[in-house]
């Protein structure tokens, strides 16, 4: 285990002795940060993010976490894509959330992946472009992501960048429901109630 691990293990207590585990913790993040780690960055960014050891501040967790991003750390991408996005922390900036997405997807980090597609889908901060917004979804949805799936379903269920095509759509939905994705589920009952 390494001391991030470690300190990830103190940043996640409850008890009593949270608050002086949740010091140790950041104490770690700052020493992996100041020695050029970007896992450290990430955690103090999340800490700032939460308010959890600190006081919340949503500027010093984009900085954090635009620091970490810069050396490499795809979930920081990710959280830089979102807060610019959304102009949390920083003022909203839909190309910038489009370059940190595309960062992040080119280091296979789902999430970024699919928001990257749905970027494309919607042409916010990019040219649309359904079909890239397909093969995005794809490819997060055979990750695994259950948004994804569902994206994709709809995609095949009204012919949007891909064929028409209803079974491909409701294996789709059945995938994602079966993650648990609420929106998939309620379709699902939808196409089915229909037949």
């Amino acid at each position: 285990m390494d001391l991030i691990d470690y300190a990830l293990k103190r940043f996640s207590a409850t008890g009593k002795a949270r608050r002086q585990y949740w010091q140790q913790a950041l104490a770690l993040f700052w020493a992996d940060a100041i020695g050029g780690g970007d896992r450290g960055l990430f955690h103090l960014g999340v800490a700032h993010d939460l308010g959890k050891g600190v006081k919340r501040n949503v500027k010093k967790a984009f900085d954090c976490f635009l620091q970490a991003a810069e050396r490499g750390n795809a979930a920081a991408m990710y959280n830089v894509a979102l807060m610019y996005r959304d102009g949390v922390g920083v003022r909203k900036n839909l190309l910038e959330s489009v370059a940190w997405l595309t960062k992040a997807t080119a280091l296979k980090h789902i999430a970024a992946c699919r928001d990257l597609g749905f970027a494309y889908f919607t042409g916010r901060g990019v040219r649309q472009n359904i079909r890239r917004a397909v093969q995005l979804y794809s490819r997060a949805a055979r990750a695994g992501d259950s948004t994804a799936q569902y994206n994709l379903a709809l995609c095949f269920l009204e012919g949007d960048g891909v064929r028409e095509d209803k079974q491909r759509a409701i294996s789709l939905l059945e995938t994602s429901a079966g993650a648990g994705h609420r929106q998939a589920k309620s379709l699902l009952r939808k196409l089915r109630s229909k037949t």
